[in-house]
């Protein structure tokens, strides 16, 4: 009886290192994990979607964010030196359309993105808000997740609303903002 126990628990132990060594412990990199594939050398989309967390008591009236993109990735800016963002590189959607302004500053560790849109129709509650165009060089390895996790790595972001007496309404904390990389 006492061998039928011992044999038990070393099967028990063999299939649990089977398992463990069948299914790996991921984990670690930059992105990329899992058998991901590198984003192609060329143009990316990134599209901004707004979602509610919980029932706004205002429509939104400006989203304002920045995030971090990659190092190897690039942004197209205006041609006068300044780091505001090329208008087709930068184009809003839905009642943001007219009313969008996006700066870029590159660095060797990442471009710092920072994007500003205010609602011009007072009915926008959630959906696309913005789809910015980035160019992955030839000889870059850029992975999607290292764009859009965490859910995109903001360094500032705050959506607010505007109520019935004109005052400022903060939603930040009902607006979820994900990121979808598409080509």
């Amino acid at each position: 009886m006492k061998k039928n126990k011992q044999n038990s628990m070393l099967r028990l132990v063999v299939l649990i290192l089977l398992i463990s060594a069948v299914t790996g412990c991921g984990g670690g990199g930059d992105g990329g994990t899992g058998g991901e594939v590198p984003l192609s050398a060329g143009d990316h989309y990134l599209l901004f979607m707004a979602s509610d967390t919980a029932t706004l008591p205002v429509p939104i009236s400006t989203v304002d964010f920045g995030f971090k993109l990659p190092g190897g990735t690039t942004v197209a800016t205006a041609d006068n030196g300044s780091k505001a963002i090329q208008q087709s590189s930068l184009m809003a959607s839905g009642p943001f359309a007219s009313a969008v302004y996006g700066s870029y500053s590159a660095a060797s560790t990442g471009g710092s993105v920072h994007v500003n849109l205010v609602a011009v129709e007072s009915a926008f509650r959630t959906g696309q808000l913005v789809e910015l165009k980035f160019t992955v060089p030839v000889g870059q390895t850029v992975y999607a997740s290292a764009i859009t996790t965490p859910t995109p790595n903001f360094w500032h972001y705050q959506v607010t609303g505007i109520d019935g007496d004109n005052n400022s309404i903060i939603l930040t904390d009902r607006v979820r903002v994900g990121v979808q990389v598409a080509e």
